[in-house]
């Protein structure tokens, strides 16, 4: 049975090539997050990603959070969604965040970091609902589909480089051009061939 997975050399391009591949759709979907994702998204991701793990192995499972929620002119603190608060640089550089004007037409007076214990299972749903509109999947979307066409560009190279190391397309063409030219002369000598004996044909039949 033939070893398709021997040595490692065998497969250096093609593990070069999806390698490249995955840093690829790391970058654009990076370059997604910081440019179109709005700030409740990024703020919230590591919240987002957690309780959805500990919410998949229990539904009772609480966990404390430190989330930043927006107090009310009642003294009510609820959770910022959507455009209603936007990053800023703080003095040190570091990200500060502030009330939009959609954050204060909703009510919110000032931003304050909050701890609390929540059901996992049910501030997952909340932030998927309100915060990602269902939408962390398909921002992944347009990355993917560009890490599979580079893929799909790649690999018809590498496989081959790596499966017949002396495999070279500029070889195989010159193989296909020899192989046309061949046939041509070929075709051109039948063809000369024929010739005279299609005169001898024609001779016999005026004569007859």
């Amino acid at each position: 049975m033939r070893d398709y997975f021997g040595p490692r050399r065998y497969w250096k391009w093609t593990r070069w090539t999806l390698i490249a591949a995955g840093v690829f759709f790391c970058v654009l979907y990076v370059q997604s997050y910081r440019n179109e994702w709005s700030a409740a998204e990024r703020l919230d991701l590591w919240v987002y990603l957690e309780s959805g793990v500990w919410g998949s192995l229990s539904e009772q499972s609480v966990t404390r959070y430190r989330l930043l929620e927006g107090v009310t002119a009642k003294k009510q603190t609820l959770l910022v969604t959507g455009d209603e608060m936007e990053a800023t640089a703080g003095p040190n550089g570091e990200p500060e965040y502030r009330l939009t004007a959609e954050g204060s037409r909703a009510g919110f007076t000032r931003l304050e970091w909050q701890r609390h214990q929540y059901n996992d299972r049910k501030l997952h749903y909340f932030l998927r609902q309100w915060i990602f509109h269902d939408d962390l999947y398909e921002s992944a979307r347009r990355p993917f589909f560009c890490a599979l066409a580079l893929l799909a560009l790649l690999l018809p190279m590498a496989v081959p480089k790596d499966r017949w190391p002396q495999f070279s397309y500029e070889k195989q063409w010159q193989k296909l051009m020899d192989f046309i030219e061949r046939r041509r002369r070929a075709a051109a000598q039948a063809k000369a061939a024929a010739h005279p004996v299609n005169r001898r044909l024609r001779r016999q039949f005026r004569r007859r």
